[in-house]
């Protein structure tokens, strides 16, 4: 039996907001395309904060209900822990703060940088079908209407989240 309903109450209530917010469309269906292939992925920004960033990849779990990201999973990944990009293991990374040079990456990470919209490697075979792409646009349609005029005020105050500022 299959039931789709989070039997635990362990669903989490939060907006996908902030994850739509940085991707495309396009980037947003390579990424849960590649989460659910199982694939080495990091997300990286030089600007968020990283709480923020720990949202970002919280609402990609949340995106991968009812299945669940059993591999490695660091939200923020230390500086000193940058060997951890080489395991050959499947993971979730986030980091934050000084860039990825694509010359310490092995082959089989796909990196998003958050600031740009960007990848490495930039042409990443990944075949996105219609299906996930459509209710993924619908989501991020949701979050264009959420920037309506009588809507900026509310997400106003979470600007110092996003740029870091107190």
């Amino acid at each position: 039996e299959v039931n789709l309903l989070d039997p635990d109450g362990l669903t989490r209530d939060f907006s996908f907001r902030p994850l739509v917010a940085f991707l495309s469309v396009t980037r947003l269906s390579q990424l849960f395309v590649l989460t659910l292939q199982e694939r080495k992925v990091v997300l990286s920004s030089q600007q968020l904060c990283p709480a923020l960033l720990v949202v970002i990849l919280e609402a990609l779990r949340a995106l991968l209900f009812p299945l669940e990201w059993e591999h490695t999973y660091l939200p923020i990944l230390p500086n000193s822990f940058r060997w951890a990009l080489e395991s050959p293991a499947p993971f979730l990374m986030g980091v934050s703060g000084s860039p990825i040079a694509s010359a310490e990456l092995p082959e089989d990470v796909v990196v998003f940088d958050l600031d740009t919209g960007k990848t490495l490697p930039e042409k990443m075979q990944v075949t996105v079908p219609q299906i996930i792409e459509q209710p993924l646009a619908r989501l991020r349609n949701a979050h264009q209407w959420e920037q309506r005029p009588a809507n900026k005020g509310y997400w106003a105050k979470y600007d110092h989240i996003r740029l870091g500022r107190p």
